[in-house]
Formats: C-alpha cells, sequence, structure tokens
C-alpha cells in the first residue's frame, strides 16, 4: 500500500505550516500504513510533486527541488518504508531530483509520470523520452499513473512499450470526476476498469493499479479479470487495426 504522503515535502507542507515537520510526518505515516498492512503487504512510501514549477521556466531550482525530496525521502527510508513511490511527475527535471533522493536512500524505487489527451505530460515529455529518460536511473519499475481515464493510458503504455520500456506500471483513474448528487463521482465501472487491467497487460504493464476514483471494489474486478483471462500480448497496432471485411 501507499503511504498518505503524495504532499509530504516540504513546499506542500508550508501551505499548512508544517515545512519544519517533514521528516516526522513522513516516519508517522510509514508507520501508520505498517499497521495497516502488516507484515504480509510492502509499504511503499508516497513521493508527489513539490507544486512547484522548476527552472528555467519557474523559480525553483533542481538542487533545491532535490534537497526537499531528500528531506522526504529520509523521512519515509526511517519509518521504514520497503520501497519508495514516485507518482504523478510532468518535468524531467523535478523527476530527476526526486530519483537521485529516492535513489540515495538505497531503497527500491518507481517513479510514474501522468500524461494527458495530446499524449503528453503537462510539460510537455512524451512517453518514449520518459523512457529514455529512466534508462538513467536504477528504478525497480516505471511507468505512467492518473490522466484522463484507462482509455488514454492504453496508448500510453503501448508507446512505453514500443520505445523499449521495461517493467512498466500502469495506474489509471477510474474515468473522469463528475459531480453528481452533491458529491463527486468517478465514471469508471468496474467492468470498465476490469477491461483496462486485461488490455494493458497484453500492452505489456507488469505492475497495474488504479488511480484516483478507484475504489476495493474495482481492484477485485481487475485482479478476477487478470486470473481469469491468460496473458495475450498486444501491439498498439493490432489493437488499433480494424477488423478485416470477410470475402463474399
Amino acid at each position: 500500500i501507499l503511504t498518505n504522503t503524495f504532499g509530504g515535502n516540504r513546499h506542500r507542507l508550508k501551505l499548512h505550516q508544517l515545512e519544519n515537520q517533514v521528516i516526522e510526518l513522513n516516519r508517522a505515516a510509514v508507520k501508520l500504513a505498517r499497521e495497516c498492512a502488516g507484515d504480509s503487504v510492502m509499504v511503499a512510501g508516497s513521493i508527489g510533486p513539490t507544486g512547484e514549477i522548476i527552472e528555467p521556466l519557474g523559480s525553483l531550482s533542481v538542487k533545491d527541488a532535490e534537497a526537499a525530496f531528500r528531506e522526504q525521502t529520509s523521512g519515509l527510508a526511517e519509518g521504514g518504508a520497503d520501497l519508495l513511490w514516485i507518482e504523478t511527475m510532468s518535468d524531467l527535471n523535478e523527476l530527476q531530483a526526486a530519483c537521485n533522493a529516492a535513489a540515495s536512500t538505497g531503497l527500491p524505487f518507481a517513479a510514474t509520470m501522468s500524461f494527458d489527451t495530446a499524449g503528453s505530460t503537462m510539460m510537455g515529455v512524451s512517453p518514449t523520452q520518459f523512457v529514455q529518460f529512466m534508462q538513467n536511473f536504477p528504478a525497480s519499475a516505471y511507468g505512467a499513473n492518473c490522466g484522463v481515464g484507462p482509455d488514454q493510458l492504453l496508448q500510453t503504455i503501448g508507446e512505453m512499450k514500443q520505445a523499449g520500456g521495461k517493467h512498466l506500471i500502469a495506474k489509471g483513474n477510474c474515468g473522469i470526476p463528475v459531480f453528481q448528487e452533491g458529491e463527486i463521482r468517478y465514471t469508471g465501472t468496474e467492468e470498465v476498469m476490469a477491461n483496462y487491467a486485461r488490455e494493458v497487460r497484453n500492452l505489456g504493464a507488469e505492475l497495474i493499479g488504479g488511480c484516483c476514483g478507484t475504489t476495493g471494489l474495482h481492484l477485485h474486478a481487475m485482479c478476477a479479470e487478470l486470473e481469469t483471462h491468460p496473458y495475450q500480448p498486444t501491439t498498439l497496432e493490432q489493437k488499433t487495426r480494424p477488423p478485416s471485411n470477410p470475402k463474399s
């Protein structure tokens, strides 16, 4: 399971006047996750973006971003996390800072970026560029999370596989959020998420889950789909190729 530390760096915690308690809060989050998970489930320390724009487009330097991530990863490591999970990144400079910080702990780590309907991250990074970039780091796995729903993630993972990606992670949102009856609900049904899990595995993903809006019921349906359907390797071309017309 992931720790509740997505915004556990000093830049995010500053919004709550907690920037001087980074290590303590991350350490405590691992402890709470471990109490819930027990000894048979791995606890991954969640690391999200700083929320700042990195130089040269913004004011936060890569050096300062890495210092912030090192502070957070220290707390997660001290708390006893089994691995570190960098997620929802959009900028390669910020990703570099996070990966360097994670690697400095000696713990295994994974990294994911978030891609939109244009096929790139908010900062213009393509799946192929991401795969090439990750060759510079000793990550155990990498891939995509969040985004605009499972359909877009299929395209993203397919492109990563074509680019030579290995040990790919797929964590798509459960559809898109809509406001209904006074609350936010996601449009993805259990059937939609189950189909996504099967298709994204066939496209090359090895670690499969859900992001925003995903519930235990969705995960149960996804697991059942993967357990009852054999792996059938598929390329993007095969998936998008129109069926041939039978000869008359």
